[in-house]
């Protein structure tokens, strides 16, 4: 069965779109995680 779908090249089809998701979702978390960094520090230097 998996070497059918390695034939097919659907399973490479399968991780690709997955892949893609994958990035997709990895750069929105880190620029979450850079917003909320800056923002951090932009609050600290008010305070001094």
């Amino acid at each position: 069965m998996v070497q059918a779908e390695v034939v097919d090249g659907e399973l490479l089809q399968d991780c690709l779109e997955v892949g893609g998701n994958d990035v997709k979702s990895l750069l929105q978390i880190a620029k979450d995680m850079a917003v909320q960094f800056f923002s951090s520090q932009s609050r600290s230097s008010d305070e001094l």
